[in-house]
């Protein structure tokens, strides 16, 4: 099981990661609104997706109504591990959202 922080910008054109903090800390751009829970599902929706993972693997521990959220995701470290590599390069200082890839 990973347990992962994920600063969330919501309404953004597409929903993409687009920097990894640390070994456990990403940000992402999530292209919903940030009401009704709409931000929320999207996130879950595209990190189940990308991970190949049903939605119920990933649950929100705690921030559901804040751009900092603290999320459980039942898959192994090893899958993580691609997964973060596969969707953002090593992001330098001034690099922005362009670099992000969509599953």
């Amino acid at each position: 099981m990973i347990l992962l922080t994920i600063f969330v910008h919501p309404r953004a054109k597409k929903t993409a990661i687009v920097e990894q903090i640390n070994e456990n800390t990403i940000k992402m751009h999530v292209a919903a609104n940030p009401e009704k829970g709409q931000a929320n599902k999207e996130l879950i929706y595209f990190l189940a997706k990308a991970l190949g993972i049903i939605q119920s693997k990933i649950h929100i521990i705690r921030g559901k109504t804040t751009p900092m959220k603290y999320i459980s995701i039942d898959v192994s470290q090893k899958i993580f591990s691609a997964f973060l590599q596969d969707q953002i390069r090593p992001l330098q200082k001034g690099d922005s959202a362009k670099y992000a890839k969509s599953p």
